[in-house]
């Protein structure tokens, strides 16, 4: 599970690396969450986040997370 914490993210991708190829896990447009959770039984050590958008208006000139939390079933 991957929980992205992000004030004035809109639009973006997340991705895992499988072997050498990336596989889409979340794409997401038009969000309003603050607080994003991507749920996933993919296993990989690479994770990649494409922030696209932002809210229109936001204080940063591009969108930005602040924290990332990965949990992983032991």
């Amino acid at each position: 599970m991957i929980v992205l914490y992000a004030e004035d993210l809109v639009d973006f991708d997340v991705l895992a690396k499988v072997g050498e190829e990336w596989t889409e896990l979340q794409r997401s447009r038009n969000n309003r969450r603050k607080r994003i959770v991507v749920t996933t039984p993919v296993v990989t050590d690479t994770i990649r986040i494409i922030a696209i958008k932002g809210f229109l208006g936001s204080k940063n000139p591009r969108p930005s997370i602040q924290e990332i939390q990965v949990y992983a079933k032991p």
